[in-house]
């Protein structure tokens, strides 16, 4: 049975949020100015090498950019809202052609309602 050790884990401790905040202030005065959360923390975690969560870049950001994440806010993608009468009102089927040239056709259902797979089939052919 394998143990711990033998998987070369190395147990990262996350970064202090202060040193987070200082990083942050110094990505932006070199010109990371407009960067979300998301790349943010990326590029932490690979550059900088630093440890730390999504949800401490997340609060960091916008302690030091409140205003910047505000108007970041404006462009996100906001969701059409959808409305069905109930499972089985509306059928929504569709294919996958991308492996068509290996011979394989996929084709597949979803309940409009419930959203789940009713189906699924791979074929040769349309």
């Amino acid at each position: 049975k394998e143990s711990k050790e033998d998987w070369d884990y190395v147990d990262a401790k996350p970064s202090p949020r202060f040193l987070v905040q200082e990083m942050i202030l110094e990505l932006r005065s070199e010109g990371y100015a407009n960067l979300g959360y998301r790349s943010m923390w990326r590029l932490l975690n690979t550059h900088y090498n630093l440890t730390v969560t999504q949800e401490t870049v997340r609060l960091c950001l916008r302690a030091v950019d409140s205003v910047g994440v505000e108007s970041r806010k404006r462009y996100r993608l906001h969701r059409r809202s959808y409305f069905n009468s109930g499972p089985n009102y509306l059928i929504h089927i569709d294919g996958y052609d991308k492996l068509k040239s290996y011979g394989i056709a996929i084709h597949g259902a979803i309940d409009g309602y419930s959203r789940r797979i009713l189906w699924l089939k791979a074929g040769p052919s349309n």
